[in-house]
This record gives C-alpha cells, structure tokens and sequence, in this order.
C-alpha cells in the first residue's frame, strides 16, 4: 500500500521549497584527480576485463565520489560550499540537500 499525500495536508508551517543549483569548480587535488581518471577512461574500459558496459559504469561511479570527496587529501568543495550554506542559514535552519 502506498500512500501520498501533499504538503498541504501534512504541515501548514513548512516553509516553500526552494531550488538551488550550483555550480562548483574543483580546487587542487580534487581536480587532478578526476582529470586523471576522466582522461584514463579509454584506457580502463578497453582493458578492463567482462562486460564494458560494467566497467564503464564503475568509473562513473568512481568519478561520482571523487567530485563529493577526495580520499587522498580530503578535499571536497561540495562540502565547503554545503558548509557555507549552513552558517548563512544560521543555527535553527532545517536544510534537506540532494546531491
């Protein structure tokens, strides 16, 4: 059973929603790092043994992580900007991000 219902009927309080989109560059390592895998991606998906489509996919999925967080120095501009965000919303702010 699924049930939905709108804001209007759960909570009259909640305030409208409002939809940002930014857009970051990457600083230092985190930008070497992807640009390194992005310009490797011929390379792994024609080596890569099984299914291409597979490989492919991993990479992605690879690249996904390295623009939330870069392992090897702990850079993440998205974290910076959400930080940003967070202090200029002050301190009772309720914020729900999709990334």
């Amino acid at each position: 059973m699924m049930l939905r219902r709108r804001k209007s009927e759960v909570r009259g309080e909640l305030p409208p929603v409002i939809v940002q989109d930014l857009k970051l560059e990457f600083t230092g390592p985190q930008r070497t790092q992807y640009d390194e895998l992005w310009t490797n991606r011929y390379e792994t998906v024609s080596a890569g043994s099984g299914d291409a489509a597979i490989v492919l996919l991993a990479k992605i999925t690879r690249l996904k992580i390295i623009c939330n967080f870069n392992s090897d120095s702990g850079a993440s501009i998205k974290l910076a900007a959400l930080r940003e965000i967070c202090v200029g919303a002050g301190p009772d702010a309720r914020i729900l991000v999709f990334s």
